[in-house]
Order: structure tokens, then sequence, then C-alpha cells
């Protein structure tokens, strides 16, 4: 593997596509769309709506503290943090980047190109030694076999050399897959949608860049001649571009200046430019508001199931896929039964304040939840006597009396 490892290393060193002629080809001629723009997830991360969404989802998955847990034969579960597998996903997965950035950067990978692929450096015994990710375009995963259906993986480095992994060297996390075998690209379906925001964007630079002036037409009530048509054009050219587009143009003998073409608010230039933010945020499932879009419909009232409906409908699935891609291709085959990785979304489901304090009185009243576990959700320390299911009501003798532990800021019994 140490081949391998050495294609990966010149990767990172130089992080660049320039050699690989078919990255030019890509670039040049592959995926240029109805808009005549050239899409791709590098030039869609220009795109500050696009650029925005990735952030959004990356940063927030890789934000959340993502565990290993064992299972326990009642059903419920416990942190397995001494289990091998814990420091790879919690902490670091390689020997140059913390968890949060590696899962930042699989994030990246799969919401724009939908594929992130990773090299698995193993062991004799199959426990991972470093998790090395790899550049989505140069690798293609392929069938070994159409009968047992083992999938391989072909890494080309920037040499052009290949390198065969296995399915057990390679961790594949997909997105939404019409093979089953790689993941849709979100940006390569909505090319036309990406294209348009583009292309008003670019018409924006070249408006402003003309002095915010359309072009025009200059009258004369007799003829020119074709000397004097020339210099006129030439004349009014110079002092429309440049440095001299915001001088006086002076025109004799009674000729007249008119603009030609629609200005930006005749062609309702500001509202193309804010629907193609709510078409991209709609592709990516990120509310407007997250990408600091102004959505006139959310209010105080609503933000709170906004971000649920966020949590729940945008960051869960792409949990649910990361968690399980990791149960598939990092736990050895005798483990996977023991043992899962799970993400911690506590901190993404609280609501405010009286909200979370009136949930934790229900709870601890109705004995589904201790004193140490509400403890524990807020980052508190256990205190003594906290890990009972008692209630405080029939305990205390007070019927429906909850008082606060002095300096805890939560519920005990009285």
């Amino acid at each position: 593997m140490g081949k391998l490892l050495d294609a990966a290393a010149r990767f990172l060193e130089r992080r660049d596509l320039v050699s690989d002629p078919n990255h030019w080809i890509i670039r040049l001629f592959g995926r240029q769309n109805k808009t005549g723009q050239v899409v791709d997830a590098d030039s869609a991360l220009g795109q500050s709506a696009v650029f925005a969404c990735t952030r959004v989802i990356s940063e927030t998955i890789a934000s959340l503290p993502l565990m290993v847990y064992k299972r326990r034969k009642d059903g419920g579960k416990d942190v397995a943090d001494g289990h091998w597998l814990y420091p790879f996903l919690h902490d670091s997965p390689n020997n140059f980047q913390t968890a949060y950035e590696f899962r930042e950067m699989q994030t990246g990978h799969t919401c724009l190109r939908g594929n992130s692929y990773s090299f698995i450096q193993r062991d004799n015994g199959g426990r991972v030694l470093q998790i090395i990710p790899l550049h989505p375009e140069r690798v293609e995963p392929e069938f070994k076999d159409q009968t047992t259906y083992e999938v391989q993986y072909k890494y080309r480095d920037d040499q052009g050399q290949s390198v065969v992994l296995s399915q057990t060297e390679c961790w594949h996390l997909k997105g939404m897959s019409s093979d089953g075998l790689t993941g849709l690209s979100p940006v390569e379906l909505s090319q036309n949608s990406i294209g348009l925001a583009m292309s008003a964007e670019d018409h924006g630079i070249a408006y402003y860049k003309n002095g915010a002036k359309t072009s025009g037409i200059v009258t004369h009530p007799g003829t020119l001649k074709e000397d004097a048509h020339t210099r006129l054009k030439s004349s009014v050219s110079d002092a429309l571009t440049g440095d001299n587009k915001f001088k006086i143009i002076v025109l004799e003998n009674g000729m007249d200046w008119k603009n030609v073409g629609m200005s930006a608010t005749d062609s309702q230039y500001l509202e193309t430019r804010a629907f193609q933010v709510q078409e991209i945020a709609r592709l990516f499932r990120v509310p407007c508001i997250l990408i600091g879009h102004p959505d006139t419909t959310t209010t105080y009232a609503s933000a709170e199931q906004m971000m649920m409906s966020f949590v729940t409908h945008c960051i869960r699935p792409w949990l649910v896929r990361i968690e399980q891609s990791i149960n598939k291709s990092l736990l050895t085959p005798t483990e996977r039964g023991r043992y899962f990785a799970e993400f911690k979304l506590d901190a993404l489901l609280r609501g405010d304040t009286a909200s979370r304090y009136n949930a934790y009185a229900s709870a601890i009243t109705n004995r589904w939840m201790s004193p140490n576990e509400v403890r524990a959700l807020e980052n508190m320390n256990p205190r003594e006597g906290g890990n009972t299911y008692d209630n405080p009501n029939t305990t205390s003798g007070k019927q429906g009396e909850l008082s606060l532990d002095e300096g805890t800021g939560t519920q005990d019994a009285e």
C-alpha cells in the first residue's frame, strides 16, 4: 500500500488537477448546459448560494459529536470510548486532519459530487490505522464480480498511475443513487439552475462594469460621411468605457443619445437572482434564512420550527447515511452486531431555556429521566444522589413542588 500512500501524499501536497487531461476535457467541453456556462463542482462553489448551502450542511454535521456505542442486552447502549474505532471518529482519522476537518471535507465532497472516497489503511487484524481522503474525481468504482457484486475502486493519481482498491480498503460514502454503485451529483443534475445563477451574476458584472449603462444610439438629423461616422463611433465608445465612462459626452450638430436595451429593473434582474438563490437552497434542502437570504415568511415564533424542520428533513438523513456507511465499511464483520456509530443530536434539538426546563421537569416527575441525565444534556457534571428515578412529588410529600438545586440550574427533589 506504499504506492497508494505516496500517491495520496502527492495529491495532498499539490491539491490541484492541472496535470490531469481528463479534468480539462470535462472543464472545457463535458459539462456545459443550456445556459452556456460550464458547471461542475469547482465552478459551482463560486456561486455564493451553493457555497453557503454546502458550508451549512458540512459544518453542521462536522460539529456534531460522533460516538461509538456498544449494545446492551436490555436494548440500551453504552459509550464505547475504549473501542479502537472511537478515536478515529471522535478525534482524528489520520495524521493531518481533525475529525471535524475530515467530516467537513467528506460531507462537502458528497454534497457537490454525490460521492466521497477514503482509503482505509488497516493492520493485519482488520483494524483501522488511518483514514485518508481521496479526490472523488480520481476514483472510479466498478463491480469486480457480477456474481457476488463485490466492488473494487480504481484510483488514479496526478501522474496517471492507477491503483486498485478492494472494497475493504475504500470507505465510499455515496448520495442518492440510480444504480447503487455511485451517487448522483446534485450539481450535475441541477446544471441549468446553477448555470442560470452564474449567467445572472455575469450579467450583473458586465452591467456595472459598464457604469450601469446599457448600449445606446447616437442620432443625427443629416447623413454622416464614412470617416465622420467612424470617428464618432470611436469617440463615443471611448467615452463610455474604461476610466472615461463617467465623463461628459459632447454631441454636436443636433446629435442626440438614446439608450437601447432593458435596465436591470426592466429585466427583473434582482428578482431573477433572488429566485435562483431559492432554487439552489431547495436543491440542498437548506432554509434560505440559514444562508443569509431574507425570508419574509419566517417569524420569531416559527424560527424554532424552521430549525426543527432543517434538522429533521436535511441533517438527519445525512447522519443516517454516514452512520450506516461507518458500520458497513469501518467495523469488522464480527463487531457489527455489538457496536455501532451514532451522532449526538441533542445540541441541535434543544429548544429555548424555558421550554427545555419545563420538559426536564416533566421527565423527572414522570420518572423516565434522572436529574443526572438532565444535567448531562446541559453539559453539567453529575451530582451525588442524582441517578435516582424517584418522583419528587411523592418523595417530598409536597404535591407539584420542585426546587432548583442552588448553583446547578436543574430541578431536584425538595
